[in-house]
């Protein structure tokens, strides 16, 4: 899961930034392991026995829609050829992002609907983070039902297709919040609880794994072979300084690999 890929990270949204070098370096580590990003609605055709999965699937995840994460990540993603999802909160197209304001002071630019079409059009998908951004579990049934059907409907307009895929904004949902997910249509619903998600999971409640600007090569490569579970520099290095001697070595052979893809 990122938000924000930007050469000038704001220090007040670091756990939520990444540069695009790093992203450059995340997405080589995913080649160099053979893992194949796919879709959402690729995940949902394997669930209805419509197609198989490749040997180690991921899905790639931007909430928000950022201007400057679509500037910086789509070269990337386009140059190793990997598709990506971006969640739209459909009120703030072309505008600022205004909900981060009350907490942290500061905002971003939101992608206009001519951004937003060119990522349809170019292969990625476009999924809904509401209409305003709310924290879901904390409004009425009504408002919800409202934020996930009309935020919908105005994707579907905007690109001519059908929208089933969402995230709920801030990672904020409870029982009320995912019926009104299902309620509205949508078919996969992302949460930002931590961890990899398996074929028993609820589609509407599909955990993730947070990228943070902090996120080293040596933490990302250690979250996709333990499931997320070494989600911070020091966990992480506690458990490799007692279990890994040999982890400088590994490093040196990821490093020079990567330089080789490159």
């Amino acid at each position: 899961m990122y938000h924000q890929v930007t050469p000038n990270i704001h220090p007040g949204f670091l756990a939520c930034s990444v540069t695009p070098g790093t992203l450059r370096i995340q997405m080589s580590i995913l080649k160099l392991f053979r893992f194949t990003p796919i879709t959402p609605s690729q995940l949902e055709d394997y669930r209805n026995g419509k197609t198989m999965l490749p040997k180690k699937p991921v899905l790639i995840t931007f909430d928000d829609c950022y201007q400057e994460c679509v500037d910086y990540a789509v070269p990337v993603l386009e140059e190793k050829g990997f598709p990506a999802v971006f969640y739209m909160p459909t009120d703030f197209a072309g505008k600022d992002s205004h909900w981060l304001v009350p907490e942290l002071g500061f905002e971003f630019p939101v992608a206009g609907w001519d951004t937003v079409k060119r990522l349809d059009k170019a292969g990625f998908e476009v999924g809904s983070h509401t209409l305003s951004h709310p924290r879901l579990a904390e409004i009425s049934a009504k408002d919800c039902l409202r934020e996930l059907v009309e935020s919908r409907n105005i994707l579907e307009d905007k690109l001519g297709h059908q929208v089933v895929h969402m995230a709920y904004p801030y990672g904020s949902f409870n029982e009320t919040a995912t019926a009104c997910a299902a309620e509205a249509g949508y078919r996969t619903s992302c949460t930002t609880e931590e961890g990899i998600a398996k074929l028993e999971d609820d589609p509407l409640l599909l955990p993730r794994i947070n990228i943070m600007g902090m996120t080293s090569p040596v933490d990302f490569t250690m979250m996709l072979h333990f499931e997320g579970k070494y989600n911070t520099t020091r966990k992480w290095h506690m458990y490799a300084y007692s279990k890994y001697r040999g982890i400088g070595r590994l490093m040196r052979r990821i490093k020079a690999r990567i330089k080789k893809t490159n």
